[in-house]
């Protein structure tokens, strides 16, 4: 009787576990036929025939820009000043930015030391609520430094720049400090820590989506920080108040050149990786919309927008393979010389035809040509350049300067 018994809970348990093991395979088995028969057998089943459709057209649209800087006043240094401040009246119309404004408040959340330069972690408090981060890099030295603002590209922001993390920009900001400048690097919104932005957490595409609703879009934002962090690091004791620069890479270049545009304060210019027309942005290049400035190209065109710099220093760089489309990011485009070449004529007409640089830095990409950057602000901006800073007017183009 008691063989019985155990035989009858032996046979129990082996059926419930043949039942588990059933199950288990069961479950497996329509995991399968669900995620992977059923994906097969859709692949192998013929697609139904679309109708046909010829399209031959490419979409563009053929209209010069109204404020185009035109040959009536390419030999007029007194037409061309006029036509500069109609250009930036403009322009600040079309971005709605106002860069006299500061932040509300400045605030450190800590020093950390790097070799010899001190990094400052700040948050601006802008006064539309939202917190904006940056790192101010600081070398040793006596003496009050020139500054450099250093708009990030497409990226994992301030985080790259400042050298934390490796990418195309090289630690730029880093290593103009350890150059000896004194440099911040402001996050854009939409990346880095500034990545999921508001209270429901936006994602970049639908923060741009947001704002172009309300009639502003992404450099308005861009610009607006990088003059309010401006303002600020101006306002240290560490900064010589009268020589500050700015660079933009990639999807910072544009900003930078508007900030400059905008804000007397720069002395000199980088633009990165960014400079061919606006159309050739978009249609060769195939960027992402969130660069786009709504309705400036009925207005200026990208070379128009470089003619405002004049006769301040800058470099435009780009790497000599950054040429493919599919990259979804080349700068050097068949656009990228006549761009240039509009601009080169602007300075021409206040005899500074000198203060245009421009490079094409060979077996490089899309990526910042350090040693050339470096090179650049030490010419144009050294550190032991202090003197009398120039007028206003005179940087805003009255006078004339080889």
């Amino acid at each position: 009787m008691k063989d019985h018994r155990t035989r009858a809970i032996r046979f129990c348990r082996t059926f419930l576990l043949f039942l588990l093991l059933a199950s288990v395979l069961l479950n497996i088995a329509l995991v399968v036929h669900d995620r992977v028969i059923q994906r097969l057998l859709a692949r192998l089943k013929t697609p139904p025939e679309l109708p046909s459709v010829f399209l031959a057209g490419r979409y563009h649209i053929d209209a010069a820009p109204k404020l185009a800087f035109g040959d009536s006043i390419s030999n007029d240094e007194e037409l061309f000043i006029e036509w500069q401040c109609k250009a930036r009246e403009k322009l600040k119309e079309i971005l709605r930015v106002d860069v006299s404004i500061p932040a509300e408040s400045v605030r450190n959340q800590g020093n950390e030391r790097i070799g010899k330069i001190t990094r400052e972690t700040l948050v601006l408090d802008k006064h539309d609520g939202s917190q904006v981060p940056g790192f101010l890099l600081l070398p040793d030295a006596t003496g009050p430094r020139p500054v450099v603002i250093v708009i990030p590209g497409h990226s994992s922001g301030i985080v790259a720049t400042s050298g934390i993390l490796e990418d195309y920009q090289h630690a730029v900001a880093l290593r103009l400090a350890e150059a000896g400048y004194v440099v911040l690097t402001l996050e854009i919104r939409g990346l880095g820590y500034l990545r999921n932005m508001g209270k429901d957490g936006m994602n970049m595409d639908s923060f741009v989506g947001y704002n172009l609703g309300h009639g502003r879009c992404l450099a308005s934002y861009t610009v607006a920080d990088a003059a309010a962090g401006l303002s600020y690091v101006l306002s240290r004791k560490e900064v010589d108040p009268n020589h500050a620069g700015v660079l933009g890479f990639s999807s910072g270049g544009f900003p930078a050149v508007f900030l400059a545009a905008l804000d007397d304060r720069i002395n000199a210019v980088v633009a990165s990786s960014c400079i061919t027309s606006f159309d050739s942005l978009f249609q060769y290049s195939s960027r992402s919309s969130v660069e786009a400035v709504p309705g400036l190209v009925e207005w200026l065109e990208a070379g128009d927008c470089l003619c405002l710099l004049a006769p301040r220093h800058i470099l435009v760089q780009w790497g000599q393979l950054d040429t493919d489309p599919k990259t979804q990011c080349a700068s050097l485009t068949p656009a990228s010389g006549p761009t240039v070449e509009v601009a080169r004529r602007a300075y021409t007409v206040l005899g500074s035809r000198n203060r245009l640089e421009v490079l094409v830095s060979p077996n490089l990409g899309h990526e910042v040509d350090v040693p050339a950057v470096v090179d650049f602000f030490r010419r144009v901006m050294p550190i032991h350049y202090i003197q009398p800073p120039p007028t206003a007017q005179f940087r805003f183009n009255k006078g004339r300067q080889d």
